[in-house]
C-alpha cells in the first residue's frame, strides 16, 4: 500500500482554502487594513474572535481539499499567472479553483442560489486571490523557519482520513477511486497536502508563542468583563412634540419636494393571459386503491418525519502539530471527563467548564438537528444512541468529542389513510403535467407563428383569452393571485410585450402586457393626510432631537442633570447597576442595551458622552454615576479556564495577523491585471 503512494514534488502544488479577511494587493508591497491588537470592549466579542475561520479553516483544509475539488467555469482563459509572490506563480486554474470553492460556500449559505451580480459586490475575487497570497506566504515562511514535511507524514495523514477509508481502514482502492472522480493525481494530491500541511504547521508553530497567558491578563479580562456601571438618564421622547408641530404650506410643500420619491405610485399593469392549469387539465381522472396504494409504498420516503435529536458535547480541541505525548496526556484528560460523566456528574455543567466549542457557555447544548447536519462521525454516532446515553470518544475534524443525547423527535410515518388524498393529489399531478406543458407549449409556438396574442385567440373556436383591469403589486386580482412568481413576470413586462411561458405551481401562463401605467409622483392634495402625518412625525423627531441636544449641552457646562430634568418637565431615571451586555432583555424602562458600549467609555473624569443617545425612537441623556469592578480573588477555575483560553486564541491570531502582515511588506507581490 505504501508503495503506492507518489512522491511529492515541490513544483506542483494546491494551494489551501482559508477564511482570511479581505486585503487588497499593490505590486511591490502589501497594503493591509490595521491590525493592532484592541484591547478588551467586551468578551463576546473576544469570544467570536476566538472562533477564528482562519485558523479553523487552517486546520479542516486537510480533510476538505479533496471534496471540493474541481475546474469549474473557466473565468479567465488565458495562461497567465493569476499572481506571483516571490517568483512562485499563483496559476489561474488554482484560483478558479478556489473561486468555485468559495462561490459554493457562499450559495449554500443563502440557500443554493446566488446572482452572479450578488457574489460580485462580495468582493470574492479579491477575496480569494488575498487567501491564495497569504497560503503562498505560509509555505514559503515554513522554508524559512526550517520547517519539512516528510513523505512519511503526508502518507499518515492520507491514511488516516475517513473519506479513504473503508470499515475504519484505509483502503488503496477506494483512494485510488476518490482521486481519479475527482481529477487528481496521486503525486498532484500528494503534492497539495504536503503544502497544506506546511502551512499549517506554520500556524501551529508562529501559535505557540502566544500559549503564555500571564495571571495579570486574565484579571484584567475579568475585571473588564465583569465589571459594571450606574448612570442616571433622561428619555426624550417625540409624542408630546407632535402637537406642537405647526403645518405651514409652503415648509409642507418644500418638505414634498424633498421627499417626493417615497410617495410615488406604484406601477400598474393591464394584462391579457391564457391559463393553462393543472386542475383543467385532469379532467374525471381517478386512481384505484391498488394504485395509490403502490404509489405510497414507493414514495413512502417523503411521508416520514425526518428524525431529528437534541444532544450536548463536550469538545476538546486538537493542535495539529501536537506530539504523540501531548496526544496521549489530552486523552487522559478527556478519560477523566468521560468517567465522570457517566458516573452521574452534571453534563451541562461540565461542558461549561472543559468544552472548548463555542456552545461551552450553553451547557455545550446542540439542540435539535436532523441526520446529515453535522459532521459524519459525529452525525453517526448521535444517531446510534439511545436517549441518556452518553458516547465513547469521537474523533472529528474539530478535535475530540464526548456526546450525551439528550431527547428525539419525529421519524414516524404518516399512514396510506392520512395521506390518501395527498398522494391521489400528487398522482393526478404527475399524469397532468407533461401534458399541460405540452398544451401551453403548443399554443405558444402558436402565438408565435400567428404574429399576436391576438390573432392566435381570434382563431381558436372557443376563446381562453383573460383579461385584467389595470393593477398594482399591492391588489393582485384574484386569479392571479398567491403565485408570486407570476406577479414577478408580469411586472417586469413592458407594453406590448408578451412572455415567455411562465411556470407556477397551477400550471402555466402567457401573459401579454396590454398596457401599463409607470410610476408617477401624484399631487400633494392626493398624499395630503399621509404627508402631514409623516411631516408631523418627523418634525416632532427634530424636535426632540433638538431638546435632548441642549439638554447635553447645558449638562455639559456643569449644570445638574436633576435640574434640567425639572425644566424640562422630565423624569431622572436610575439604571442601577448593569454589565456591558444582560443576559435578560432589557425592559421598557430600562437603559438600552444599545447604548451600553459607550456608556461604559465613561468614568468620573468624563461622566458624559459628547453625543446624545438615540434608540427606537427615543433619545437619551445620561450621565455616570459609579463603577463596580469585581476583585481578582473573585474569578473562580471556570472563569479562568474559560479567559485563558480566549486570550490564548487572541494572541494566536493576532501573532498570525503580525506575521503576515510583516511577510507581505516583505514579499514581491504581482497580481494579474485580469484579476
Amino acid at each position: 500500500m505504501t508503495a503506492y503512494f507518489a512522491c511529492a514534488e515541490k513544483g506542483e502544488r494546491v494551494n489551501p482554502y482559508d477564511s482570511r479577511e479581505i486585503i487588497r494587493k499593490s505590486p511591490k508591497r502589501a497594503l493591509l487594513p490595521n491590525l493592532n491588537f484592541i484591547s478588551f470592549p467586551m468578551l463576546q466579542i473576544f469570544r467570536n474572535k476566538a472562533q477564528s475561520i482562519f485558523i479553523q479553516a487552517i486546520v479542516l483544509v486537510i480533510a476538505l481539499v479533496f471534496i471540493f475539488w474541481g475546474v469549474g467555469a473557466n473565468m479567465m482563459g488565458n495562461r497567465e499567472a493569476a499572481a506571483v509572490v516571490n517568483d512562485q506563480e499563483i496559476t489561474f486554474q488554482e484560483f478558479q479553483q478556489a473561486y468555485d470553492r468559495t462561490a459554493a460556500g457562499y450559495r449554500q449559505q443563502f440557500g443554493g442560489t446566488m446572482p452572479p451580480e450578488l457574489l460580485e459586490t462580495l468582493g470574492i475575487k479579491q477575496q480569494v486571490i488575498t487567501q491564495l497570497i497569504q497560503g503562498e506566504l505560509l509555505r514559503q515562511g515554513a522554508a524559512e523557519m526550517g520547517i519539512i514535511i516528510s513523505q512519511k507524514e503526508v502518507r499518515a495523514t492520507i491514511e488516516n482520513m475517513k473519506e479513504f477509508m473503508d470499515d475504519g481502514s484505509f483502503n488503496i482502492d477506494r483512494y485510488k477511486s476518490v482521486l481519479t472522480s475527482n481529477r487528481l493525481t496521486p503525486r498532484k494530491f500528494e503534492s497539495s497536502m504536503q503544502y497544506d500541511l506546511l502551512a499549517s504547521r506554520v500556524v501551529a508553530e508562529i501559535g505557540k508563542f502566544g500559549e503564555v497567558i500571564g495571571d495579570q491578563a486574565l484579571t484584567e479580562l475579568f475585571q473588564t468583563d465583569r465589571e459594571e456601571i450606574s448612570l442616571s438618564y433622561v428619555k426624550i421622547v417625540p409624542q408630546p412634540f407632535l402637537a406642537k408641530v405647526e403645518i405651514n404650506d409652503d415648509e409642507l410643500e418644500k418638505w414634498y419636494q424633498k421627499n417626493q420619491s417615497n410617495y410615488k405610485t406604484d406601477a400598474q399593469i393591464k394584462l391579457n393571459y391564457l391559463p393553462f392549469t393543472y386542475e383543467d387539465s385532469e379532467g374525471d381522472k381517478e386512481f384505484s386503491e391498488e394504485e395509490l396504494k403502490s404509489r405510497y409504498e414507493a414514495d413512502i420516503a417523503s411521508y416520514r418525519t425526518p428524525e431529528e435529536r437534541h444532544a450536548r458535547h463536550i469538545l476538546f480541541k486538537t493542535e495539529q502539530a501536537a506530539t504523540p505525548e501531548q496526544d496521549k496526556e489530552l486523552r487522559k484528560k478527556i478519560d477523566d471527563v468521560l468517567k465522570r460523566a457517566r458516573e452521574g456528574e452534571d453534563f451541562a455543567a461540565m461542558a461549561k467548564i472543559y468544552s472548548e466549542g463555542p456552545s461551552a457557555d450553553g451547557g455545550g447544548d446542540l439542540g435539535f438537528f436532523a441526520k446529515g447536519q453535522m459532521v459524519p462521525a459525529f452525525d453517526a454516532t448521535v444517531f446510534s444512541m439511545k436517549v441518556g446515553e452518553i458516547s465513547d470518544i469521537v474523533k472529528t475534524s474539530f478535535g475530540y468529542h464526548i456526546i450525551k443525547l439528550e431527547a428525539t423527535r419525529g421519524g414516524e410515518t404518516k399512514s396510506f389513510e392520512d395521506v390518501r388524498d395527498k398522494v391521489a393529489a400528487k398522482a393526478r399531478e404527475e399524469l397532468v403535467k407533461p401534458l399541460t406543458f405540452e398544451a401551453a407549449n403548443q399554443a405558444y409556438e402558436a402565438i408565435m407563428a400567428a404574429g399576436s396574442l391576438k390573432a392566435y385567440d381570434e382563431k381558436q373556436d372557443k376563446s381562453k383569452l383573460q383579461k385584467t383591469d389595470f393593477f398594482g403589486p399591492a391588489a393582485i386580482p384574484q386569479q392571479l393571485a398567491g403565485d408570486p412568481e407570476l406577479s414577478n413576470r408580469a411586472f417586469a413586462l413592458k407594453k406590448g410585450e408578451l412572455s415567455s411561458l411562465v411556470e407556477t405551481p397551477r400550471g402555466y401562463f402567457i401573459l401579454f402586457a396590454e398596457d401599463r401605467m409607470e410610476p408617477v409622483v401624484p399631487p400633494l392634495a392626493e398624499v395630503n393626510d399621509r404627508l402631514t402625518a409623516d411631516y408631523k412625525r418627523e418634525t416632532a423627531m427634530a424636535m426632540a432631537r433638538k431638546e435632548a441636544q441642549t439638554i447635553l449641552d447645558r449638562a455639559a457646562t456643569g449644570e445638574e442633570l436633576n435640574t434640567l430634568a425639572a425644566e424640562f418637565e422630565l423624569t431622572v431615571n436610575d439604571s442601577g447597576f448593569m454589565g456591558r451586555s444582560n443576559a435578560q432583555p432589557p425592559s421598557p424602562k430600562d437603559f438600552p442595551a444599545a447604548l451600553r458600549q459607550s456608556a461604559f467609555l465613561l468614568g468620573p473624569q468624563s461622566p458624559l458622552p459628547k453625543e446624545i443617545g438615540a434608540a427606537n425612537d427615543t433619545f437619551y441623556v445620561y450621565r455616570f454615576q459609579e463603577r463596580r469592578i469585581p476583585k481578582g480573588e473573585e474569578m473562580n477555575e471556570e472563569d479562568k479556564k474559560r479567559y485563558r483560553a480566549t486570550l490564548v486564541e487572541l494572541n494566536k491570531d493576532q501573532l498570525l495577523n503580525s506575521w503576515l502582515q510583516l511577510q507581505q511588506e516583505k514579499a514581491e507581490i504581482y497580481t494579474s491585471k485580469n484579476l
